[in-house]
């Protein structure tokens, strides 16, 4: 089967001069009147930064969250076009759930988004891994957002938007933790019987229809912690650059897999959306589709890492060994779960 889907990746390498960028904010921010809260030079030293984000404040003392692009990118034009897309559907749509957790989008244009700001705790920072602050006392308004996007309507969005279905799945298992040149790395950690019955689902006529046919749902896409924001008893969810239509519930998904530096919240997320979600059969066999595919492609990003840090910082290194110790024990219970279904 010939794989169709591609990513398209980011050229770090065009965010040559800081001072060009510092400017570029500077001009906006000058021509929204609007001051920052913290030196701009500070937000934007670090050269692979490709937004510059930030609360800042405007003459009458409100506070807003801004982002803006820092150069020309197609991936990075995308991204803030979805956020665009879908705050403009909120806001034609004030029935909808999601409204109650997603800031609203008070102004932009192709370079910024201006967001009205919202007072509370992040919830996970994006140092190594995530730090996770998200508590228990947190999944019932967590599982709450992620009932809300499930049911944001998927007919309202554009044609163009992205799509995840049976190719994306595919090119993350097979083309990113590039299978066939890697295969003997696999043979170390999986057993042949298991590299077997990973390589059956590329060629599985049934799996293939099935998502084909469910990949029809919304979705944030990267639902974490560090894109969660906590203010008293709400929360709401921001970052929505790589939200896509795909199969339902994946952003429960995506919330279990960084939750391993906390397995107790980990595990009981999961517990408690499968308990105040009703499954169907085949809900659960894509749910276990997509969670082994995630699984295995982190396991490979573990293991190259691994690989590569040898001479990292000892706690760092130690981290990542326990997750992909956890991660691999993960993904053969998953893989083994998903033929058990099929």
């Amino acid at each position: 089967m010939k794989l169709q889907y591609s990513i398209p990746t980011i050229d770090y390498h065009q965010i040559k001069d800081p001072e060009s960028s510092q400017r570029k904010v500077v001009n906006i921010l000058k021509k929204l009147n609007l001051t920052p809260s913290r030196s701009i030079a500070m937000v934007i030293k670090d050269k692979t930064r490709i937004h510059y984000t930030d609360a800042v404040t405007d003459k009458q003392g409100r506070q807003y969250f801004i982002k803006i692009k820092l150069f020309k990118d197609e991936l990075n034009n995308y991204h803030l076009y979805k956020n665009k897309v879908i705050n403009e559907i909120l806001i034609n749509h004030p029935d909808l759930k999601l409204n109650a957790f997603t800031p609203r989008l008070v102004a932009y244009d192709d370079d910024f988004l201006l967001y009205e700001y919202v007072k509370g705790v992040n919830l996970g920072t994006r140092r190594f891994y995530n730090v996770i602050k998200a508590k228990l006392a947190d999944i019932p308004a967590i599982t709450d957002i992620v009932q809300a996007v499930v049911e944001f309507p998927s007919s309202l969005l554009p044609k163009d938007f992205e799509k995840h279905g049976w190719h994306f799945l595919m090119f993350q298992l097979f083309v990113e933790t590039r299978y066939e040149k890697d295969k003997h790395i696999f043979l170390q950690y999986f057993t042949k019987r298991e590299l077997e019955l990973i390589e059956g689902l590329k060629n599985n006529q049934q799996l293939q229809s099935l998502v084909e046919k469910n990949a029809i749902y919304f979705s944030h896409g990267d639902f974490k912690p560090s894109n969660l924001l906590k203010s008293r008893d709400t929360i709401n969810a921001i970052d929505w650059d790589l939200s896509s239509i795909g199969i339902k519930y994946y952003d429960l998904i995506k919330f279990y897999l960084v939750s391993y530096r906390k397995p107790l919240l980990k595990k009981t997320f999961l517990e408690e959306g499968l308990r105040k979600i009703k499954f169907s059969e085949n809900d659960r066999i894509l749910l276990i589709l997509t969670l082994f595919c995630l699984l295995f492609l982190e396991c490979k990003v573990l293991i190259d890492r691994l690989n590569s840090d040898h001479n990292g910082k000892k706690k760092d290194f130690n981290v990542m060994k326990r997750l992909f110790a956890a991660k691999l024990v993960d993904a053969k219970y998953y893989l083994n779960e998903l033929y058990k279904l099929i």
